[in-house]
């Protein structure tokens, strides 16, 4: 075997981990879910340099893993996870993942051979160096980016511009992964920063010094413009930590007073940012800077939905406290312990926006531990093995510091992860030691050339097998939802084809076929035809795949209610509930399913079910009034309506015409009294009160009523004679009687 193969595979790998820096730079247009082409690229990249460097590793046992805690723990956390998903609600869906979050264990083991590739063949610093430089000027065009869509460049907008108001996010889709991403980099920067100072290349590369510094402060300015709170706290608290270590233990005087005089401006910092954030007009109106002032940040409804997801995720760690429930499956519990005060959207949240609740639920109190067991080796490594000096291992902690405090509100994609991989690879490398974890043994030369043959094809076998049909899939739902006119027969037929392929994109080809199906079955110039294919197939594939995927049946119900099908509607709701049993918004379609169907009993089940969830809501309470008037629970309805009468807030029609069916008219004048006080010009109310007064043979108060009306409301004076006058003649019809107390007209 050649002996210049070594040194070209050598090179191979390096350009690999090179490449996979530039990674967050690649956004693909063309693809269902743009920037997954980031988490493609590293998985192809990964799977080819782990080939290569496999190769390499059995030629020159020097390329071997070296003994490391951080990469044992590392491994550890890889095995939890694994047996996590394996007993989850969901294997396939937790080990794939999908196009939106490109995450899921084929994800973390990717991430874990990057750090072992890395860990193995940049032995020596200045690679490392050069990897990091790497990776920080990589972020410099990314915020080049952002001000390019700061600037409203032709081609460089934000698809979160929302008028003349725009969150920056760059090449990552999202404000809030840009401001992790580019929190990894400011401290990179950091450590960049001092090296430089330290080894005094500054004083013969002054530019280099200028370079840094001025990446920091864009960056930093960058985080603001993407108006990401977790981002700045976690910078904020990661510089405090930082500089909180240098002071307590560096040992130069000078510097220790410099940097708490630091740490103490960061308070004054922080407080002017909020009193200028409240005071100035300008960012008073931007719905960007506007995020950090103290008035935003309490009355956000994000921040007040944040903490119901939290409370869904405990009720779900505590279901299954262990192992969690498995990668990716956070929909399922989302979807079971669905907080009332949410909109319907979040029965498809696949995120807490927590990491420890986020852990908790992916592999329970063991997966958390053994996560959180990888970040204190980092920070053991680094403090106890004194692999750096105080201020290197001070900016590093500072660091993971912020890392984890801004994953208290955020989670990690495709960038963030490849910045943390790195990271931990780098400190890994740093506390190595010398041992190999596998024997010294030189292989023979008739042996190596088969194996190395078997270990390139397997990896190219194994790049196409894990990502083209995926890839196929992908852009096959591109097609289908980017073709000028829905509900045609090639449409169909790409949905079709992307959803055979069984790929990790298959969940959301059915979730997107379910919403052109509705589309088109609510659309009257589809014909039959066409309407009852999609019909055909979308209910095939969500009945299918609803087993995994609960709120599936929800989609089926929403199709065939859509098509007219009632029972089959009933019949998928009822199949929700029980994934789902305290969901008003499932409660809510059966009761109106029932009604339909005139099944009152079943429907004064249903709201009370609603009632005991949601008893503060208003509207719940009148319906629920209303039925328990409707099975002559008149005690209930009294108790259910007491409170809210007294506030002369209910003039409701539906619940009058009740009492009106029920030959209760007694009740109307308690209804609508404390109304009409609070209310005296809403005419259609005073009619009724005293249509309601006449018929029970009080003329007095009739004509009181309509009286104080025409007083509030002179436009229906005339409407108001006349009917006074027919009172005192009895000659007002029962039509006119009846249509004034149901307020039908």
């Amino acid at each position: 075997m050649s002996r210049r193969l070594p040194l070209i595979l050598q090179t191979c790998v390096t350009v690999g981990l090179f490449a996979v820096a530039l990674i967050p730079l690649m956004v693909v247009p063309s693809m269902y879910q743009p920037y997954a082409s980031q988490g493609f690229a590293f998985r192809i990249l990964v799977e080819l340099t782990t080939g290569a460097w496999l190769v390499l590793a059995c030629i020159d046992h020097t390329f071997r893993p070296k003994k490391s805690w951080v990469l044992g723990t590392w491994a550890l956390f890889v095995v939890v996870t694994l047996i996590s998903n394996t007993l989850g609600v969901n294997p396939s869906e937790s080990f794939w993942s999908n196009y939106q979050r490109m995450d899921g264990w084929i994800t973390l083991i990717h991430l874990f051979a990057y750090t072992i590739v890395a860990t193995s063949v940049l032995r020596n610093e200045t690679l490392w160096n050069k990897l990091l430089h790497t990776s920080f000027g990589v972020s410099a065009l990314v915020s080049l980016y952002g001000v390019m869509q700061l600037l409203r460049v032709p081609g460089f907008l934000s698809q979160w511009q929302r008028g003349e108001h725009m969150r920056i996010d760059a090449t990552l889709g999202n404000p809030d992964y840009l401001g992790t991403y580019l929190l990894f980099h400011i401290c990179l920067g950091a450590y960049l920063l001092y090296g430089a100072l330290k080894d005094h290349t500054w004083r013969t590369r002054p530019i280099h010094l200028s370079t840094y510094i001025a990446l920091i402060l864009l960056h930093t300015i960058m985080i603001l413009l993407t108006g990401s709170r977790g981002a700045l706290l976690g910078l904020i608290c990661g510089s405090a930590i930082s500089l909180l270590t240098i002071a307590f233990l560096h040992h130069s005087k000078k510097v220790r007073r410099i940097t708490v005089l630091s740490f103490l401006c960061i308070p004054f910092a922080l407080a002017g940012l909020m009193a200028v954030s409240s005071l100035i007009p300008a960012i008073d109106q931007s719905n960007v800077l506007s995020r950090f002032a103290p008035s935003m940040i309490l009355t956000d409804n994000a921040v007040v939905n944040r903490l119901m997801v939290y409370k869904i995720a405990w009720n779900g760690f505590k279901e299954r406290p262990i192992l969690g429930w498995g990668q990716e499956n956070f929909s399922v519990v989302s979807f079971k312990h669905f907080e009332s005060g949410l909109s319907a959207d979040y029965m498809l949240n696949s995120r807490t926006h927590n990491i420890i609740l986020q852990k908790l639920i992916d592999g329970g109190i063991i997966g958390l531990l053994s996560y959180l067991l990888v970040l204190i080796s980092l920070l053991w490594v680094l403090w106890r093995k004194h692999v750096c000096s105080v201020t290197e291992a001070s900016i590093l902690t500072g660091l993971l510091v912020g890392y984890f405090v801004q994953n208290l509100f955020i989670f990690d994609t495709t960038a963030s992860y490849l910045a943390f991989a790195t990271i931990l690879g780098y400190i890994a490398h740093k506390g190595m030691t010398k041992g190999s974890i596998f024997p010294n043994t030189t292989l023979s030369a008739s042996f190596l050339v088969p194996l190395t043959a078997f270990i390139l094809l397997a990896s190219l076998g194994v790049a196409w097998i894990l990502n083209i049909p995926a890839l196929r899939a992908n852009v096959l739902l591109h097609r289908a939802l980017t073709l000028p006119q829905h509900g045609t027969q090639e449409q169909l037929s790409y949905f079709t084809q992307a959803i055979a392929l069984e790929s990790m994109g298959s969940t959301e080809a059915i979730r997107e076929l379910s919403g052109v199906t509705t589309m088109l079955l609510a659309h009257p110039a589809v014909d039959t035809q066409t309407k009852e294919w999609y019909l055909t197939y979308t209910v095939e594939q969500l009945q299918l795949h609803a087993k995994q995927h609960p709120v599936f049946h929800l989609g089926i119900a929403q199709i065939y209610k859509l098509s007219g099908k009632s029972q089959h509607s009933h019949n998928a709701l009822l199949e929700s509930l029980k994934a789902s049993p305290h969901n008003p918004f499932i409660l809510s379609e059966l009761l109106s399913t029932v009604s339909e169907q005139g099944s009152l009993g079943e429907a004064f089940q249903y709201v009370g079910t609603i009632y005991d969830i949601i008893p503060y809501n208003k509207d719940v309470r009148i319906i629920y009034a209303i039925l328990a008037i409707g099975v002559n629970e008149m005690p209930l309805s009294d108790t259910l309506l007491a409170p809210i009468i007294a506030e002369g807030s209910v003039n409701s029609a539906p619940l009058i015409q009740a009492y009106y069916l029920q030959g209760q008219l007694g009740k109307v004048p308690q209804l609508l009294r404390p109304y009409m006080e609070v209310h005296p010009d809403d005419a259609r109310a005073g009619f009724c009160l005293a249509a309601t007064y006449y018929v029970m043979g009080d003329k007095e108060n009739a004509v009181s009523t309509l009286q104080s009306l025409g007083s509030a409301r002179p436009s229906v004076q005339e409407e108001i004679e006349t009917f006074i006058t027919q009172i005192q003649n009895e000659t007002v019809s029962e039509s006119y009687l009846k249509s004034k107390i149901t307020q039908s007209e």
